[in-house]
């Protein structure tokens, strides 16, 4: 999971190499499906599927980048100098989506941040229906770490990605 695994990199990973074997692997899946099927919720065959077809969702970025990797607004502080400071980064090289995704997932930043952003970053008109399935392993990091309130987050992804 994000605070107990070392992510280890390679030069010409895919993106979906790169989930499956470090996001989405068989130790993360299988965590919380023991967690799942104690209060009687599947997810394994969906998981299983969906990680069979993986290479059909996720595509190589033109450009990959350096992400943040947990980028959630309790992520992002004001200094004293009152520049903006990003705090607890979980790094790795990937598609910028995967961090435009993050911010969206607890809430989101401020509409300043993202008309900003687009002003010097492509969106891929495809983002939306990519943004859950990047999301997916944070939503399964928070199943292991906070419990059976994210469960339902999950479900809903693994029953469009791999239901």
């Amino acid at each position: 999971m994000c605070a107990d695994v070392t992510h280890m990199w390679h030069e010409g990973d895919t993106m979906a190499r790169v989930h499956k074997s470090y996001r989405l692997d068989e130790e993360t899946v299988e965590r919380v499906a023991a967690w799942a099927d104690e209060h009687h919720v599947t997810v394994t065959q969906a998981m299983e599927q969906l990680l069979d077809h993986l290479d059909d969702y996720l595509e190589e970025p033109e450009q990959p980048s350096l992400l943040h990797g947990d980028l959630w607004g309790g992520n992002f502080v004001t200094g004293p100098d009152g520049h903006a400071w990003l705090i607890d980064p979980a790094v790795y090289v990937g598609d910028a989506e995967a961090d435009i995704a993050m911010t969206e997932l607890f809430g989101g930043f401020a509409p300043a941040f993202y008309s900003s952003y687009r002003q010097i970053a492509h969106i891929d008109p495809e983002y939306d229906d990519r943004r859950d399935l990047y999301n997916l392993y944070h939503l399964l990091n928070h199943v292991n770490l906070f419990g059976y309130s994210y469960v339902g987050s999950v479900e809903r992804t693994l029953e469009r990605f791999g239901g």
